[in-house]
């Protein structure tokens, strides 16, 4: 069978002309991904190397609204530099062990971005400066005095109080001191903008025997709005992946810009943008009538029906206002026209702050009362302000006053000190502290400390 071989063969031929397509985009595949891989873990490698990537920090907490990563470490390059490493417990500090060691004096301090120090080395930070000083003047006989970071960027009034109920006092401190800055009082309002995670923290009302309730609607309306999904969506990739930081970055920045353009707002520290997008209004005065705000109703508009005009809630708004003293009506009106009532425009913040600070009174009273519970020491610090560039709230300073002298609350206000100081020294990035503008704060707090006995010299 002569002809047997070279029909074989061309079997074979046809089998193996047949196939290679096939493996050819097999290889091309498995090559493409194998490039990929290589590129992604190689930018992954350059990207941590170089800090880039490293500023999504924040993530999603049931007790709190947002916190820091635990062990996450940021190169922080939005507003000055710096190169921070939270510890275990999300806290821009040393480890530190929850129950006090012996001989050890225990200073904790909370606040929000100016207190949290990511824009200067920890090193450089003032609660670093102090614990130095302190420990050099009166940290003799093996006595400690530490100073403990309990900042985080954005955190309201509301989330101080939270903290310190369920964090802090967890430490066994001897003084609590929270540093306040000049958007305290407009932190507390429902709904915010220009942050991606404004909306992802507790709200606090005032039942009608001025009590406080703690609201959680608004967080879980957020949980499930595209921000919120996409947080939870990504929490792996944020935490763990510097290209995706650096992707997820830009996000958060185009959705809070989009959303703004959306509301027809540029975000500044003035805008009460309590809207964010033209979405949220209905959500809010959803959650406006809700059966779990029942009986509640905005501080300064107490009555109000559901036929009250937003001019009229704002009339009653202005003539209602009381900058101090007990607080007697609730927080949220039963009333769509809430929506429209709170103010929104950075001519509005006076009016911001009469409406929400009898919430701030009391979330202030319920801290310091929580301290004399647990035998420790109460101070309010406030953060400076920046009146050349609009940043300031005079009124709520002057309640602040008014409130530490009621409660007899040890006070100091930075901002004289930054004002008064030589002009030719940057103390300010532009709107946080730059290293000099710490060295003034710890100079300034130093002596504060001293003074009102708060290192237990």
């Amino acid at each position: 069978m002569p002809t047997a071989a070279p029909i074989i063969e061309n079997e074979k031929q046809a089998v193996a002309a047949a196939s290679s397509p096939r493996r050819g985009i097999k290889h091309i595949v498995l090559e493409a991904v194998i490039a990929s891989a290589a590129a992604i873990l190689i930018l992954e490698i350059l990207f941590t190397l170089a800090g880039v990537g490293e500023h999504e920090y924040l993530r999603v907490d049931k007790s709190l609204g947002f916190v820091a990563m635990e062990n996450r470490h940021v190169t922080w390059r939005k507003e000055g530099f710096g190169r921070i490493q939270f510890n275990s417990q999300g806290m821009n500090d040393i480890e530190r062990p929850f129950a006090k060691p012996a001989n050890t004096f225990r200073i904790a301090i909370v606040g929000d971005s100016f207190v949290e120090s990511l824009q200067v080395d920890r090193s450089q930070n003032f609660l670093s400066l102090l614990e130095r000083d302190l420990n050099a003047k009166y940290g003799k006989s093996g006595r400690r005095i530490e100073v403990l970071n309990f900042g985080c960027s954005a955190n309201s009034l509301g989330q101080f109080y939270k903290k310190i109920r369920t964090k802090v006092m967890g430490y066994e401190p001897d003084v609590v001191l929270i540093g306040v800055s000049v958007d305290a009082t407009k932190l507390l309002a429902p709904l915010q903008g220009g942050f991606a995670f404004a909306n992802a923290r507790p709200t606090f009302l005032l039942d009608k025997q001025g009590k406080l309730v703690e609201d959680w609607q608004i967080f879980n309306w957020w949980n499930h709005s595209p921000d919120g999904k996409r947080f939870a969506n990504t929490e792996f990739l944020r935490r763990h992946s510097h290209i995706w930081g650096a992707i997820g970055t830009m996000m958060g920045s185009y959705s809070a810009w989009c959303a703004d353009l959306q509301a027809g707002k540029v975000w500044g520290w003035g805008s009460v943008n309590l809207g964010a997008a033209k979405s949220t209004a209905p959500a809010l005065a959803k959650l406006a009538t809700s059966p779990n705000t029942a009986g509640a109703t905005s501080p300064n508009t107490a009555g109000a029906t559901s036929q009250d005009t937003a001019g009229n809630a704002r009339a009653r708004a202005e003539k209602n206002a009381k900058y101090t003293g007990p607080v007697s009506a609730p927080f949220m009106e039963q009333s769509s026209s809430s929506v429209n009532a709170i103010p929104q425009a950075q001519g509005d913040v006076d009016a911001a702050t009469r409406q929400y600070w009898p919430i701030a009174d009391r979330l202030i009273r319920a801290m310091n009362e929580d301290c004399i519970a647990h035998h420790c020491r109460f101070a309010i610090v406030r953060l400076p302000a920046r009146p050349e560039i609009g940043y300031d709230n005079p009124p709520e300073t002057k309640n602040l006053e008014a409130l530490s002298s009621q409660l007899k609350i040890p006070y100091c206000n930075l901002t004289p000190a930054f004002l008064n100081a030589p002009k030719q020294t940057a103390l300010i990035f532009s709107v946080h502290m730059t290293a000099a503008g710490h060295q003034l704060t710890y100079k300034e707090l130093e002596p504060f400390i001293e003074r009102n006995k708060l290192a237990g010299n």
